[in-house]
């Protein structure tokens, strides 16, 4: 006699019908507590989390020039234990540019990015996002990224999240690209725009660089 088994025939069918997407990685920026006086320093992070493993890694740091400026800038640990070329560029126009990349995939989450900031007035209310994106896998694949940006006000701070980017490009992006203003590709990072770069990278458009980097323009 022939035996049936209605629930492992239907938990098969849904398992094989079903195709399992892992969660998009997101970047987070991380404010200080509390307002800043004229004239005070602060830092703002960068987190990366759902990390899939990644070959590059671009992003600029956009605020209000106005009210603050950004006095320095450097990767965080998540990049300074793996990468193999880093670029910053804290004095952008679009605001503090960061890129990094490494030959082989860097792997874990952590903290990206750290920029110091100087108020040029107190500030009880501000806003910092993230744009102009650009993450690849192992791969080499650009990926979708969430966004969760930060504002800070009397109330307190707070956390805006932007949503998926399309390609790998930031919220308000228009199509920053690998190997395009700033971007840091794999194998030692190209870098544009005046990125400031160690670790051997190749610049262009007025890049200042430490250690044995080859500038252009």
């Amino acid at each position: 006699m022939k035996k049936r088994f209605p629930a492992l025939t239907l938990l098969l069918t849904f398992l094989l019908c079903v195709t399992v997407r892992a969660a998009a990685p997101r970047l987070e920026v991380h404010l200080p507590a509390g307002p800043v006086e004229a004239g005070e320093e602060f830092t703002v992070t960068v987190d990366l989390t759902g990390n899939p493993g990644i070959l590059n890694i671009q992003f600029t740091l956009a605020f209000d020039k106005d009210r603050m400026e950004c006095v320095d800038a450097k990767i965080g640990e998540l990049l300074s234990e793996q990468a193999d070329a880093s670029a910053v560029n804290p004095a952008a126009k679009s605001g503090a540019i960061l890129a990094s990349a490494s030959a082989s995939a860097m792997t874990g989450d952590g903290q990206v990015g750290v920029f110091q900031f100087r108020a040029k007035e107190k500030l009880s209310d501000f806003h910092f996002s993230i744009e102009r994106i650009t993450l690849s896998d192992r791969d080499r694949k650009t990926l979708d990224v969430l966004v969760t940006d930060a504002e800070a006000s009397d109330n307190g701070n707070g956390a805006t999240d932007s949503g998926a980017t399309s390609g790998g490009n930031g919220a308000t992006d228009s199509g920053a690209t690998s190997g395009g203003n700033g971007a840091a590709n794999s194998g030692g990072a190209s870098n544009g725009n005046g990125a400031t770069n160690s670790g051997g990278a190749s610049n262009g458009n007025g890049a200042a660089n430490n250690g044995s980097a080859s500038g252009g323009n």
